[in-house]
């Protein structure tokens, strides 16, 4: 884990190289459709009438996301943009919101995330866990067991499998590997 003086480097850096730099290999790389599954609930992130919910019950459109790299950035840090709408989650005070104002290098650090690999919980076999910071307010993507499963953005933990979600192992390679 960085230190806090690194990681807000690496933050700046980030931001920076966003403002006004050409784009670097990994922004070429078409980037690939996961499908987030939550450890302990053992639910999906899907959209319903515009809101992250947890169930797995909707269309395949619903459920799976693009991590899309950001130009200049670290590769653990991506956009998390829905298949179904476009819209990026962002974290606000004690929600996450959606907006399709823009998901893409420029659009600055509200709706950035860290992803990194996370297993509290071991995963089922083929999946690889994963933990999704914002940048912004420095909240994990969490569940809330007390509120029928819902998503919403939680202090972030080491030990928490409500904050690990599931993915692919092959997808998590091919995109972090």
């Amino acid at each position: 884990m960085l230190s806090p003086a690194k990681r807000a480097g690496v933050i700046a850096a980030a931001v920076l190289g966003v403002v006004g730099s050409a784009p670097h290999a990994s922004a070429a790389v078409d980037p690939l459709a996961v499908k987030f599954t939550n450890q302990r609930s053992a639910l999906c992130i899907r959209l319903q009438d515009g809101a992250l919910i947890g169930d797995c019950f909707g269309t395949s459109g619903e459920m799976n996301w693009t991590l899309v790299p950001i130009d200049t950035a670290p590769v653990e840090y991506r956009y998390i943009r829905s298949n179904f709408n476009g819209s990026c989650p962002a974290v606000s005070g004690s929600t996450l919101t959606l907006s399709s104002a823009g998901c893409t290098s420029g659009s600055g650090t509200a709706r950035m995330w860290q992803i990194v690999r996370y297993e509290p919980g071991a995963p089922p076999a083929g999946m690889a866990g994963v933990r999704m910071e914002s940048i912004v307010g420095r909240k994990c993507m969490d569940t809330d067991a007390a509120n029928d499963w819902a998503i919403v953005p939680g202090t972030c933990s080491n030990t928490s499998t409500s904050q690990q979600w599931n993915i692919p192992l092959d997808k998590f390679n091919a995109l972090f590997g």
